[in-house]
């Protein structure tokens, strides 16, 4: 299963139903954004690759250990504690299991306040066993980053 907290631009959402038969949970806070998440991917829905849930990131209405993968692009800046999220976050994660969050150094507010090095040492405080961090530039996005946690036994 792959779980991701989604937006509702959703290419990331897009790729991963093109590969194929999958079960995707995606979370918004938005129902605005689900509404049109729902639109763009009706027969999904319909076929019971994708399932949408309201919720606030700092408390998800999962079962611990539920999801083996878990994405996130360009989410990070909308948690007002991402401690707290991050801590959720390992709650919901299956071990083993992997964490992708893609985000650039300055989000929307353009503070420089999501630094590489403090997101992988918030992740390894709330739980997760090991990190690891890509940079990435493009004429879109700037510089990026893309942040993997990893849930192992042991």
């Amino acid at each position: 299963m792959v779980w991701r907290l989604a937006s509702a631009e959703g290419a990331l959402l897009n790729m991963i139903l093109d590969e194929g038969p999958s079960s995707v949970t995606g979370v918004e806070t938005s129902d605005l954004a689900i509404d049109v998440v729902s639109r763009r991917h009706r027969q999904a829905i319909e076929q019971g690759e994708l399932k949408l849930v309201r919720s606030n990131a700092s408390a998800m209405p999962f079962e611990d250990g539920e999801f083996s993968k878990i994405f996130s692009v360009n989410v990070i800046y909308f948690w007002s504690n991402s401690d707290q999220v991050f801590q959720e976050i390992n709650r919901v994660t299956a071990t083993p299991g992997h964490v992708a969050l893609c985000y650039q150094q300055q989000g929307p507010d353009k503070k420089d306040t999501f630094n590489p090095s403090q997101v992988e040492r918030s992740l390894m405080s709330a739980g997760f066993s090991s990190t690891e961090t890509t940079t990435a530039q493009d004429k879109w996005n700037g510089l990026y980053f893309c942040t993997i946690a990893r849930k192992i036994a042991g």
